[in-house]
């Protein structure tokens, strides 16, 4: 590499060098056949042809160290730009069609590397699952990750062995008010015990209990980190203050700590309430669950 950025930046030093450099082998070469008794010009005739022709050998020495590649790339690139700046709308559809690609592969990449690589950002991921359902069919089989409020029960009361807790899948917008402060919020409605089966509790307050978690509970919220610093400027004395969520009023009972986050963006928590009619009665909801310690995968899902 360092011989080849050499070359580049001294190529007519180099050419001039390389000229020197064949002409004294071939006058060398021409000595020696003049010294086995050949005539000067059959000498350097001989020489010539079996040194072979200077072009030739010059090339190689190009290719050696990587300048015909690069020659051969600047003219490419010179005769793409003249066919470009003839035919402006295909070069600009050209450039788009390449933005596109180089945009979309990005956001690939990005998804890919969150969801295979980045590790979870909760305390032992490996004994985090997302419970879903299989099933067979006439038209196939597949697995199925949202959930009705009768699978949930059933977790719920039958698999005591894992600590479970349910959540929407998706968040939704709602107005947030609180005296002459206005804002529109990403609400996530969660279950009881979720933040504690991700791992994570709140850095300020507690999170929901039974009681509220159950139709008809206290209406109360947690904020995330971000909604907390924004709107009540990072006051530890938000705890007990009432807001009104969708025009309905909530007690905050907990901030989570900051870089928090779940499946979706949310700048406050609300219970879930899950039942098994309404909506309970359709698949919207999604199960997580922490293997307990001493218990292995296999245990879990007989």
């Amino acid at each position: 590499m360092k011989s080849l950025s050499r070359a580049v930046f001294r190529r007519s030093r180099l050419e001039e060098e390389m000229d020197s450099e064949l002409r004294s082998h071939i006058e060398l070469y021409s000595e020696d056949l003049i010294a086995e008794g050949l005539s000067p010009n059959e000498a350097r005739r001989r020489a010539r042809i079996e040194f072979g022709t200077v072009g030739a050998v010059k090339d190689e020495c190009r290719e050696a160290i990587g300048l015909r590649i690069l020659g051969l790339l600047g003219r490419n690139l010179v005769y793409t730009m003249r066919l470009l700046r003839r035919s402006p709308v295909f070069a600009t559809s050209i450039i788009a069609t390449l933005a596109l690609c180089i945009g979309a592969n990005t956001a690939l990449l990005s998804v890919v590397d969150a969801v295979l690589f980045r590790p979870l950002p909760y305390p032992e991921p490996d004994r985090l699952a997302q419970i879903t359902m299989h099933f067979e069919s006439v038209r196939g089989e597949g697995d199925q990750v949202a959930q009705t409020g009768g699978v949930w029960a059933g977790v719920r009361d039958e698999a005591t062995h894992l600590d479970s807790a349910v959540f929407t899948q998706s968040a939704s917008g709602v107005n947030f008010a609180m005296d002459d402060r206005i804002q529109f919020l990403q609400q996530q409605r969660v279950s009881t015990g979720f933040f504690r089966v991700l791992g994570v509790e709140p850095a300020l307050g507690r999170g929901f209990t039974e009681e509220e978690d159950r139709q008809g509970g206290l209406a109360v919220a947690i904020l995330s980190h971000g909604t907390f610093s924004r709107i009540f400027d990072g006051d530890p004395s938000v705890l007990n203050i009432r807001i009104t969520l969708r025009g309905e009023p909530h007690t905050i009972v907990g901030v989570m700590p900051e870089g928090f986050e779940t499946n979706v963006v949310a700048d406050v928590w609300t219970p879930l309430q899950p039942s098994t009619t309404g909506e309970g009665g359709g698949n919207n909801y999604s199960i997580v669950t922490r293997l307990p310690d001493g218990v292995t995968w296999p245990q879990a899902e007989a």
